[in-house]
């Protein structure tokens, strides 16, 4: 008896140790899920009355519809070929090659959509470029045309044509020599009266940000097996048994406990593009090396440029931190007699790492890996707040800076939880996907 009253004491004090954890668990993490889970179905402004909307935030999110999307904004006077109308007979469909973009620089590109009718005007007569041809004017060459562009005949010849066509951001007059044109490919050319946008009928997501968004998010998790390799390589430095070691270990982890806004801070001064470190730095190499730039590089400010600034910054702050201790800590659980049968068999390095580093360290990799598409999926908010807030266009706006813009920026806190389910059931998939497949190129000794 005596002895059940021991085994009860002691369950019962593990009980009250474990309570205030399975309290905590229970009040600030349970429950809070359960209530996002609910809100999800609903709409609150954080202001008005919690309205129930069953599946609405999810079809919002995730779900589609066949709607026109605007290909091109085809400026006054593109020729088209027309194909048909509508049943409504208020659009054409056309087809060619326009031109778009910089005036100084236009690219051209076949596009195929919907125009409505009252911005169009037919032409009597109208040639398609069959091969690449200089354009003239008072007999000088002023560009090229590009094979499958339309253009308005204005007086016929043997040799050569005069004609009318879109050319750089305008219409100009010229000529084209006869046997680079051919004007039976087309019953029908109309030219664009005005601005037209030409459209197609696609498929269209209810969220266009949410997907764009997520490419965001994705585009900045390439970063997460960079940043492991960068780990590992520093990881076997930091494993030679050298004097000194320790400091180099602690100089190298020093980043890692510095808070993350005053980090962002610092790689936002670095990155300005008037008197940051790495400008300055282009600018005086560029001056050593006697190169002219006309312009210095955005970064943050560019469209194509912030998202690779921002992966480029969490790949050095994570390389020197817990991924770096990690690996180092499998590194030093390898037992040395396998080093040294190798170097009996006189193994180089390379052959010492591929076969018995690597493998060895194929648990630690796996585990690192699976965290890092859990913490990349779920990242990327404190730098977008601090540095770009989302920009520039949307540019470096994550699914969890997504999440707290509708929450509490826009105060749509049901469809905030939806996005965060959504991320959830996301998380959860690639996870799976991991532990399924990538589980089976894992050595456990």
């Amino acid at each position: 008896m005596s002895d059940l009253k021991r085994k009860t004491r002691e369950a019962l004090t593990g009980y009250g140790f474990l309570m205030p954890n399975f309290l905590g668990f229970l009040l600030f993490t349970s429950l809070p899920v359960a209530a996002s889970l609910a809100l999800s179905f609903c709409q609150w402004d954080l202001i008005g009355p919690i309205k129930f909307a069953g599946l609405k935030n999810f079809t919002e999110l995730v779900g589609c519809h066949i709607g026109n999307e605007t290909i091109l904004i085809a400026k006054r006077g593109q020729a088209f070929a027309v194909l048909k109308k509508s049943k409504d007979g208020k659009r054409l469909r056309v087809k060619g090659v326009a031109e778009s973009g910089a005036e100084y620089n236009p690219t051209y590109e076949r596009v195929e959509g919907w125009v409505a009718r009252d911005k169009l005007q037919s032409v009597e007569r109208a040639v398609v470029v069959t091969k690449q041809t200089p354009l003239r004017q008072d007999g000088k060459e002023i560009g090229i045309l590009h094979e499958g562009q339309i253009i308005v005949v204005k007086r016929p010849g043997a040799d050569r044509c005069v004609i009318e066509t879109f050319f750089h951001g305008k219409v100009v007059t010229g000529t084209v020599d006869t046997a680079a044109v051919d004007e039976s490919r087309f019953p029908a050319v109309a030219i664009t009266s005005r601005v037209a946008p030409v459209t197609q009928r696609r498929i269209v997501p209810n969220d266009p940000d949410f997907w764009k968004y997520l490419g965001n998010t994705l585009f900045l998790m390439m970063g997460v097996p960079i940043g492991m390799a960068l780990s590992l390589m520093l990881a076997l430095l930091m494993n030679q048994k050298l004097r000194g070691i320790l400091v180099f270990r602690t100089v190298y982890f020093l980043p890692s406990v510095t808070t993350g806004v005053a980090l962002y801070m610092l790689w936002r001064w670095i990155y300005n593009p008037d008197f940051g470190l790495l400008n300055t730095a282009i600018l005086t190499i560029t001056k050593f090396l006697g190169i002219h730039i006309k312009e210095m590089p955005q970064w943050l400010a560019s469209v194509k440029l912030a998202k690779p600034a921002i992966m480029l910054m969490s790949i050095w702050t994570s390389m020197g931190g817990p991924t770096m201790i990690i690996y180092l800590a499998g590194l030093q659980n390898i037992p040395p007699q396998l080093y040294e049968a190798a170097d009996i068999d006189g193994a180089s390095r390379w052959q010492k790492f591929w076969n018995i580093t690597w493998p060895m360290l194929s648990p630690t990799t796996f585990f690192l890996f699976v965290l890092g598409m859990i913490g990349g999926f779920q990242g990327g908010f404190e730098a977008a707040y601090v540095m770009t807030r989302g920009g520039p266009a949307g540019s470096t706006t994550t699914i969890s800076y997504y999440i707290y813009n509708n929450a509490f920026v826009w105060f749509h806190m049901g469809y905030a939880a939806a996005v965060a389910w959504v991320l959830f059931v996301l998380v959860f998939i690639v996870t799976m996907f991991n532990w399924n497949f990538g589980g089976k190129v894992v050595h456990y000794t």
